[in-house]
């Protein structure tokens, strides 16, 4: 009794936690950051992007949590779980055809009264299959850990990454500085090969060099 007091306390306090992330992002972030029109762009991707996921989905979230106990060895359930996974690339493959070949066509429709949305129709199938392999993998970490990680990853997560994307938006980062400090971080750290700055848009890229560079560069 005591495992599930705990478990239970803790889940209800990262399900509070996370409805505080997602009202500081709702009311203060997107407000703040966004201008309105990119809010309500992405109030529409969103929306729209979660109804075609339970198509998408084809019901593999919910037939893993039912079935993945019917199987008793570590090899089936194993292999349970590797070959549904792969189920809503069977729904995702032919949208993304479909798309890909009407996306003019889809484009307009959708930007009828909001033209600026042509520009990012695409996202709509990237964060439809995204969702999708999302919810299977939460399922997956219900079935297979046992324990609050499911929750985590339900609830708090997708919130918390939101927020400190809104928040990188904000403070302007990340950009061009924030690359220059990692490419200089990376070199001096040896862990990387450094390469560029390369000049384009020559018959040949250039490798351009700074002055006082040395043989290695």
């Amino acid at each position: 009794m005591g495992i599930v007091l705990k478990q239970s306390f803790i889940n209800t306090l990262i399900i509070y936690l996370s409805f505080v992330l997602g009202g500081i992002n709702v009311l203060i972030l997107y407000p703040q950051v966004l201008e309105g029109k990119y809010h309500g762009i992405v109030v529409y991707l969103l929306s729209v992007s979660n109804i075609l996921m339970p198509l998408a989905a084809l019901g593999v979230h919910h037939t893993i949590v039912k079935y993945f106990s019917a199987y008793d060895s570590k090899i089936e359930k194993d292999r349970f779980l590797s070959s549904i996974v792969f189920l809503p690339l069977l729904i995702a493959l032919p949208i993304g055809f479909l798309v890909s070949e009407f996306y003019n066509q889809i484009g307009s429709r959708i930007s009828q009264q909001n033209p600026i949305l042509k520009d990012y129709t695409f996202v709509i199938f990237i964060v439809a299959i995204s969702t999708t392999y999302f919810e299977v993998f939460y399922s997956w970490a219900k079935v297979q850990m046992q324990s609050i990680f499911g929750n985590i990853l339900k609830e708090f997560w997708n919130r918390a990454v939101v927020l400190v994307l809104l928040v990188s938006v904000f403070f302007d980062s990340p950009n061009l500085d924030a690359a220059n400090i990692t490419y200089k971080l990376m070199k001096e750290l040896k862990e990387a090969l450094s390469v560029g700055p390369i000049l384009m848009g020559l018959s040949e890229p250039i490798h351009v060099l700074q002055l006082g560079a040395s043989v290695e560069e």
